[in-house]
């Protein structure tokens, strides 16, 4: 298994034991979320991420390369939780700006009004 590999199995064994869970359960545990998904997404991945991914595979954690590749996703997009949590509140306004604009070009005179 490459240095890459090794380090990823040894955080999610960390993880594991913190929850009182073994390795095999975190990670079935987050399969079933990932399973019940019907998205599918296309990426460019680097060398060395498909090389783990590739790693976890042939040594059956994972049984495909999209399950695999599903699982670290979730798993960075959980680890990264509170900044994501902490952008919300501007996601959300850039996403009213942006209706307000689309209404505006919709409805030309309504946006002159409001600017009056």
């Amino acid at each position: 298994m490459s240095k890459e590999g090794k380090g990823v199995v040894a955080v999610a064994l960390n993880r594991a034991g913190k929850a009182g869970e073994t390795l095999a359960d975190t990670i079935e545990r987050i399969l079933k979320k990932i399973r019940g998904g019907r998205n599918v997404v296309t990426t460019k991945l680097t060398d060395r991420d498909v090389e783990v991914i590739e790693t976890m595979v042939k040594l059956d954690v994972f049984d495909s390369k999209s399950e695999a590749a599903a699982f670290f996703i979730h798993e960075g997009i959980e680890a990264r939780n509170d900044l994501l949590e902490g952008l919300r509140p501007l996601i959300d306004k850039i996403r009213q700006i942006k209706e307000e604009a689309k209404q505006a070009l919709k409805h030309p005179q309504t946006a002159e009004t409001k600017e009056e």
